[in-house]
């Protein structure tokens, strides 16, 4: 009998650079420039710049991973700004109805901007879509070749 050997289809990888046009990791160029930027004390400096450029569409490239970064960071500075502010409101003066008021209106603030990093959110829900589809194609496939 023969042995079959099955070739592994590589879906969507974290740690590889993927283009959120193409919706694959395709082959991209590093380019790098200087940007101005302004220092405190009035003057500025130059500040290297690299970006990654999709040899197919020319769009730029994005890790997931610190796209995934982007969005737990500002979940957890935006939470610990609601315990900070919110704190205070409990412990340094009597709960009345305006405190339940002003709860609700900071809870809804710091919920919609949990939601800032809009283009992060965008490209992992299209990443996962993504990697969903290709392991639908993997179960699809047969399995033995004739």
């Amino acid at each position: 009998m023969e042995e079959i050997q099955i070739e592994e289809k590589k879906g969507p990888d974290f740690e590889l650079p993927w283009c959120p046009k193409c919706l694959n990791h395709t082959e991209y160029i590093n380019s790098s420039g200087t940007v101005q930027r302004a220092n405190l004390d009035g003057g500025t400096f130059s500040e290297v710049v690299e970006k990654r450029k999709c040899l197919d569409c020319d769009g730029t490239m994005v890790f997931v991973s610190e796209c995934k970064f982007l969005i737990w960071f500002a979940r957890i500075v935006f939470f610990g700004m609601w315990i900070i502010l919110n704190l205070p409101l409990f412990y340094l003066f009597e709960v009345q109805p305006l405190s339940w008021v002003i709860l609700s209106f900071s809870t809804l603030l710091f919920f919609l901007l949990i939601k800032i990093p809009h283009k992060s959110r965008k490209i992992i829900k299209n990443w996962k879509s993504t990697k969903e589809k290709e392991f639908l194609e993997l179960l699809t496939e047969p399995v033995f070749k004739d």
